[in-house]
């Protein structure tokens, strides 16, 4: 996550993860939002690729199964889902 969304995001915040081939998004919850940045590898695959210092944050999928429909490495788009 790049600095510029960091201050929006908290753990249990909804999300939904979209990429090629699913038809509807993936919904899932923040689990966990690094206290670290971390540097972008060289080439990262991204819209706006001109951010150096990223955050990592994980979440974990509201449908057990939705994993499977995933590939480790598969470019996705993670949109923040409105909070209740």
């Amino acid at each position: 996550m790049p600095e510029s969304d960091l201050a929006r995001v908290r753990k249990g915040d909804p999300v939904r993860v979209l990429t090629s081939g699913i038809d509807a998004p993936v919904e899932g919850t923040i689990t966990f939002v690094s206290v670290e940045a971390e540097f972008t590898p060289p080439v990262i695959y991204s819209e706006e690729s001109k951010e150096k210092l990223v955050w990592m944050v994980e979440a974990a999928f509201a449908d057990p199964g939705a994993a499977a429909r995933l590939h480790p490495g598969q470019p996705i788009t993670v949109r923040l889902a409105p909070r209740e």
